[in-house]
């Protein structure tokens, strides 16, 4: 059972899954970050009460999600309503390609129910090993990553991924400890090591001081800024016209992609912009979810 709320669930029924139903010819709904399957749930319910002959097809590489979501939307799948796909949404165009495809929506927020369990090490709330890969049947965990970098390529990677002031003291400590075989496969020493390498006045404040240098490792292990870019290039060759996509990010870094990609569609007069600032979360719902608190929503459409 999903902990997972999603974000903007409102601002997404008026964005993109309003104009989604309104379109009469069969097409697809393209969820490109399955996750607890709130987005999906939404656009599914859409199609019932319209009844409607359009399907969703919703990608997400952490196979507990893929579990969670096959037990959650049986009935779904097996009407045909629903595909769920175990992919990285980078690969999600190769399978709608040729598809009418209305509408795209990526969620890039971590969701709660990666956070919160301690055997990802996506987060230091909770004991567990650094692992942080999303996809765990794939790639190399972030204590193995730890132990195949230098120094200066881990400053580089928690000051620009992390964008955090004390990269350089924070990598020291951590390839020192790692060096001398003192680094743990656990995400409370890592915490713990990484506020212990910050000046003092700066370890209590109201981030914790790992926060940044987490955010960092775990981009870098699952390719995050790469898988991005590629589902911005791609999917929007994908869209029909008047289709719609919908990107949430939670970080500076994301944002400046989506708002720069999209913009540039827009001056190409292929694509307009639905809002030209990003929505952003109510007092309300961050009250209710306090993980809404950093999300940007932008959305574009492509022009008839």
């Amino acid at each position: 059972m999903t902990v997972h709320l999603s974000v903007m669930p409102q601002e997404i029924q008026e964005t993109l899954i309003e104009r989604f139903v309104d379109f009469q010819e069969s097409g697809v709904f393209v969820d490109c970050t399955l996750g607890g399957g709130g987005h999906t749930s939404q656009v599914l319910q859409w199609i019932k009460r319209h009844n409607l002959s359009h399907r969703v097809i919703a990608f997400d590489r952490d196979g507990v999600a893929i579990q969670r979501a096959c037990s959650r939307f049986e009935d779904d799948i097996r009407l045909e309503r629903l595909k769920v796909v175990h992919a990285p949404f980078s690969e999600a165009c190769e399978y709608v390609k040729n598809q009418r495809v209305y509408g795209v929506l990526a969620d890039l927020g971590i969701s709660s129910d990666q956070l919160d369990e301690g055997q990802r090490g996506m987060s230091f709330r909770f004991e567990g090993p650094l692992d942080m890969r999303m996809d765990q049947s794939k790639g190399i965990s972030c204590f193995d990553y730890l132990h195949h970098i230098d120094q200066n390529e881990l400053e580089n990677v928690i000051r620009t991924l992390g964008e955090e002031k004390f990269a350089g003291r924070i990598a020291r400590v951590i390839i020192e400890a790692r060096d001398q075989k003192k680094l743990e496969n656990n995400s409370l020493f890592l915490a713990k090591l990484i506020q212990n390498s910050v000046p003092k006045k700066f370890r209590y404040g109201r981030i914790h001081p790992a926060t940044r240098t987490f955010q960092a490792l775990r981009i870098r292990v699952n390719d995050e800024l790469e898988e991005l870019d590629s589902i911005l290039k791609d999917m929007v060759t994908c869209l029909h016209e008047g289709g719609r996509m919908g990107v949430i990010s939670f970080h500076s870094l994301e944002d400046r992609r989506v708002k720069q990609c999209f913009r540039e569609l827009h001056q190409k007069k292929k694509f307009s912009l639905v809002q030209k600032k990003a929505w952003v979360p109510t007092d309300e719902e961050i009250a209710s979810n306090s993980r809404a608190r950093s999300a940007k929503y932008r959305v574009i459409e492509k022009v008839r």
